[in-house]
């Protein structure tokens, strides 16, 4: 198949993958990876069309890219409801509101920039202490120790070892930080 042959194709079936894709819902995901699952399956359909049935204009082609389209967006989703996705697809990130109601990462580490002006500097301090002053407000001393671990990098069974605990424990305690962190507990 020629390049311009595909790009007609993709052309094409574009309107007919976005019409499809609309009456999915994909956990994790937006409507523009179902598009994109859509477009793969048309390119799969392209790559294992056999041409002695017909060309890529011919009503056998269309039927079989249709078929494929739809297999490619209906195991996206299948994959996306696996419960192996669910810590990706319920994922809680660590960030916060301050007290005038803007969004910040949470992190332990004070950024060093030795040209910023002193105005940007304090406020990067305050900034820094506030998220200290949260997480000391709503976590233990045990959950304060694994989020440092957890932010600095470390996997849960290095951060198991350097804290005596077992790997179930450590992944408990993130749940939990995660969890006061939305306001849950």
């Amino acid at each position: 198949m020629k390049e311009n042959e595909i790009e007609e194709i993709i052309e094409y079936f574009s309107d007919t993958i976005r019409a499809i894709s609309r009456k999915y819902f994909l956990v994790g995901g937006n409507n523009e990876d179902l598009f994109q699952e859509g477009m793969i399956g048309l390119i799969e359909a392209c790559r294992s069309f056999d041409e002695s049935k017909g060309d890529y204009k011919s009503e056998q082609f269309k039927r079989f890219a249709l078929v494929c389209i739809k297999r490619q967006i209906l195991d996206a989703i299948r994959k996306a409801n696996a419960k192996k996705n669910g810590p990706l697809n319920n994922y809680v990130s660590f960030h916060q509101k301050n007290s005038e109601d803007e969004d910040f990462e949470l992190e332990f580490s004070t950024i060093v920039d030795d040209g910023a002006d002193p105005e940007t500097q304090v406020i990067r301090e305050e900034t820094t202490d506030e998220q200290i002053r949260l997480l000391k407000d709503k976590l233990s001393k045990a959950e304060m120790s694994v989020l440092k671990l957890y932010l600095s990098g470390m996997k849960q069974s290095q951060m198991a070892m350097a804290l005596n605990k077992t790997p179930k424990q450590i992944d408990n305690t993130i749940q939990r930080i995660k969890n006061k962190m939305k306001g849950k507990l």
